[in-house]
């Protein structure tokens, strides 16, 4: 080893020794970002599957909600069904009433009767209904004349 000194000089042996240097910091520079870029795409990779596995997530909520609401749907139209059927009977009943019985209809009664007929109507419903709508708005807005009263 000393005569490996001897055969070099003083200069050259410092730019051996700094050459040396560079090239292993240059090393330790590369490994560094070597390594630095490997994590980076191993966390690129961890995050598209966390990604994916989120949308998966979300699809089997949406699929939920989805069946959740096709239930509520089913509730309202049979909701809507039913209360179809109310408003056909009650405008029967007050059909049978104000037509056969009463033979007239107050204003307020009528009003109300039409009401509930709009809704019918906004539900869906088309039937015999329209010609007992007919028939009742039809009756005068006053009693008949009784003989007592003559």
């Amino acid at each position: 080893m000393i005569e490996l000194l001897k055969s070099y000089s003083s200069a050259q042996i410092l730019f051996i020794v700094v050459t040396l240097a560079l090239a292993v910091k240059g090393a330790v520079d590369f490994w560094d970002w070597q390594a630095k870029h490997f994590w980076r795409t191993v966390d690129k990779i961890e995050e598209r599957e966390k990604q994916e596995k989120q949308i998966y997530d979300n699809q089997e909520d949406i699929n939920s909600i989805r069946d959740e609401l096709k239930k509520i749907n089913e509730k309202i139209t049979i909701l809507l069904d039913s209360d179809k059927d109310d408003i056909k009977n009650f405008i029967t009943e007050k059909h049978r009433y104000y037509c056969y019985v009463a033979k007239w209809i107050d204003d307020y009664s009528l009003e109300c009767i039409e009401k509930r007929f709009q809704h019918y109507k906004t539900e869906g419903g088309n039937s015999f209904i329209d010609g007992f709508m007919k028939d009742i708005r039809e009756l005068p807005n006053q009693p008949p004349e009784t003989k007592e009263e003559k």
